[in-house]
C-alpha cells in the first residue's frame, strides 16, 4: 500500500464525476495571478502527478505562500491549506459573525495561490508560551484527531507545517508535534475513525512530513521558492507577497522581482520514502508511467506516447500541435484505462489520486475548449420560505460543437429547485445558452453559515471526430439562506 500513497495509475470513473471535477473547479475558479495558459499547464501537471500537498498553517508568511505557489506550479501538486481553527469544513464565502473579515482575507489569498482552504476545530497555539505548555493548551489528542481527519479527506503525499516564528515556542512546536502524531495515526483505521464518504478513508499513508526552519543548519532541504516555471508571468515570490497583503490587509511594500533568489529551509520530521532529499520535496516519490492511448503505435525516440498527459503538456505553445486534441486524447485514454481495472479492487489509498488525474484533465479540457459558465442569483440571500431566481449562462468559445447533456443544482438540501430545460442540440462554436430557474427555500431551512449552499453543475459532451469526451463543469451560484427577520 505504501508504494501507491502519492501517485496515479488510471481514472476511477469512465466519465468525469461531479464530485472529483467540482473539487478542481473550485481550486481553478479564480487564479488571478495566472494567465490562462499558465493555469492550463498547471492543471495538466497536477493531472500527471495526481498527488497533493497539505500545508498546516497557524499563520502564513511570504515564504510559506511562495512555497505553495512553487508546489502547485512547478511540481504539479494539488494544493490545500489547513488552518487550525473554526469548524472542519471547506472554507467558502466570508464566514460567520466576527470572523467574516478574516475568513474573506484567507479565501482571497488562497485563490491567488490556487489552493483550497480547510479549517479545523482546534485553536491556534499561543505565540508567547513554552512548547510543553502550548502543547497542553492545544489539547494534543484533539489536534491530532482533527489533523487525521484532514489527512484522510485531502489524501496528501506531502505535509508541510508552516511555523509562525523561528523560536522554539508553541507557535511552531505544537502544530509540528500534533502533525507527527497524525502522520502515524492516519494509517491506523482504529484511530480516530470517521463515518463513510471521502472523509471516511480508513487509512492513508502520507509520504513525507516537513516543518519549516529559519536556519540552514538543522534543515534537510533548501528550496528556491522563487524559481519561475516555463512560460510563467509573475514569480512565486511576487504572488506570495500579494497573497500576504491580502491576508494581513497591509501593504507589502515594493514588488518582489521574479529573478531575486528566495530561499527557504525545511526539516524532514517523518518519511516513508527511502531516498534522501536532494533538491525538492517530491524527490523519491514514485511516478506512475504516463501511458499512451491503448492500441496506438509506440512513440518515436524523444517523443511522448499519443494520448498521454505529457503529450498534452507538450502541445501547449508548440507550433502545428492541436492542444485540444491532445488533451481530449489524454482524457479519453484515462477513461479507457479505467475500463481495464476492477473498480472494486482499487484501494482507497489510490482512489484520491485516480480522482485527481481525471478531474484535472477535465478542467484542462474545459480551459482548452474555451467553455464558460456564469451564474447569477437574484436575490443572493433568501430567508426560509423565500424564493430566488438563478440565471445560467453558458458560452462555447472553442472550435468544436458541445452538447449540454445535463444541468443540476446540487448541494442544496434545504432548497427546492425547478427543472432546467436543456438545449435541443449541440452548441456550435461561438454559440451560447441561457436559462433561468426558480429556487425556493423550505420554511424550516437552516441559515447558511458563510458557505454558499448552491452550485450549478453541467454535464458536457464534446463532439470531436476522434475523441468523444464527456466531462463536467460547475460554477458557484452564491445563493445563501439567511435568517427570517420579519
Amino acid at each position: 500500500m505504501r508504494r501507491y500513497a502519492s501517485y496515479v495509475r488510471a481514472p476511477l470513473a469512465a466519465v468525469v464525476s461531479f464530485v472529483a471535477f467540482q473539487a478542481v473547479s473550485l481550486a481553478a475558479e479564480a487564479v488571478p495571478a495566472e494567465r490562462e495558459e499558465e493555469t492550463l499547464l498547471a492543471e495538466l501537471m497536477m493531472a500527471r502527478t495526481g498527488a497533493a500537498a497539505l500545508l498546516v498553517a497557524p499563520s502564513l508568511e511570504e515564504a510559506d505562500l511562495a512555497l505553495a505557489v512553487h508546489l502547485r506550479r512547478n511540481l504539479g501538486l494539488e494544493l490545500h491549506i489547513c488552518f487550525p481553527r473554526g469548524n472542519f469544513r471547506e472554507g467558502r464565502g466570508a464566514g460567520p459573525g466576527e470572523e467574516g473579515a478574516e475568513y474573506a482575507r484567507e479565501e482571497a489569498a488562497a485563490r491567488l495561490v490556487g489552493a483550497r482552504i480547510w479549517r479545523l476545530d482546534i485553536p491556534s497555539p499561543p505565540e508567547e508560551c513554552p512548547g510543553e505548555d502550548a502543547r497542553a493548551r492545544l489539547w494534543r489528542e484533539k489536534a491530532a484527531g482533527e489533523l487525521v481527519r484532514a489527512i484522510r479527506r485531502v489524501a496528501p503525499a506531502i505535509i508541510v507545517v508552516c511555523r509562525a516564528s523561528g523560536r522554539g515556542d508553541g507557535a511552531g512546536d505544537a502544530p509540528a508535534s500534533a502533525a507527527i502524531e497524525a502522520f502515524d495515526a492516519a494509517t491506523d483505521p482504529a484511530k480516530f475513525p470517521t463515518p463513510g464518504g471521502r472523509e471516511g478513508f480508513r487509512a492513508w499513508e502520507v509520504s513525507k512530513l516537513y516543518v519549516r526552519t529559519f536556519d540552514p543548519s538543522p534543515a534537510d532541504l533548501q528550496i528556491e521558492t522563487n524559481r519561475p516555471g516555463p512560460g510563467q508571468g509573475l514569480g512565486p515570490a511576487r504572488i506570495a507577497q500579494e497573497a500576504r497583503r491580502l491576508l494581513t490587509g497591509k501593504d507589502a511594500g515594493a514588488p518582489a522581482a521574479s529573478g531575486i533568489s528566495s530561499l527557504a529551509w525545511y526539516r524532514r520530521l517523518k518519511s516513508r520514502v527511502e531516498k534522501t532529499d536532494s533538491s525538492e520535496m517530491t524527490d523519491g516519490l514514485e511516478r506512475i508511467p504516463d501511458e499512451g492511448f491503448p492500441g496506438s503505435p509506440p512513440a518515436g525516440e524523444g517523443k511522448y506516447p499519443p494520448g498521454s498527459v505529457m503529450a498534452a503538456i507538450a502541445a501547449i505553445g508548440a507550433p502545428g500541435r492541436d492542444r485540444v486534441e491532445a488533451i481530449l486524447a489524454a482524457l479519453v485514454n484515462t477513461r479507457d484505462l479505467h475500463e481495464r481495472l476492477s473498480v472494486a479492487a482499487v484501494p482507497p489509498v489510490m482512489r484520491a489520486a485516480l480522482d485527481r488525474r481525471l478531474a484535472h484533465l477535465g478542467e484542462a479540457a474545459r480551459i482548452a475548449l474555451g467553455l464558460r459558465l456564469h451564474v447569477r442569483c437574484d436575490p443572493p440571500l433568501i430567508a426560509p420560505g423565500g424564493a430566488a431566481r438563478v440565471e445560467i449562462r453558458f458560452h462555447n468559445g472553442g472550435s468544436l460543437p458541445v452538447a449540454i447533456k445535463g444541468i443540476s443544482l446540487p448541494h442544496a438540501p434545504d432548497l427546492k429547485v425547478a427543472p432546467v430545460e436543456l438545449p435541443p442540440g449541440p452548441l456550435e462554436p461561438g454559440g451560447s445558452f441561457a436559462a433561468a430557474v426558480d429556487v425556493r427555500a423550505d420554511g424550516n431551512a437552516t441559515p447558511a453559515k458563510g458557505d454558499g449552499v448552491l452550485r450549478v453543475a453541467l454535464t458536457i459532451a464534446v463532439e470531436h471526430e476522434k475523441y468523444r469526451a464527456r466531462l463536467g463543469m460547475s460554477a458557484p451560484a452564491g445563493l445563501e439562506i439567511g435568517r427570517d427577520n420579519r
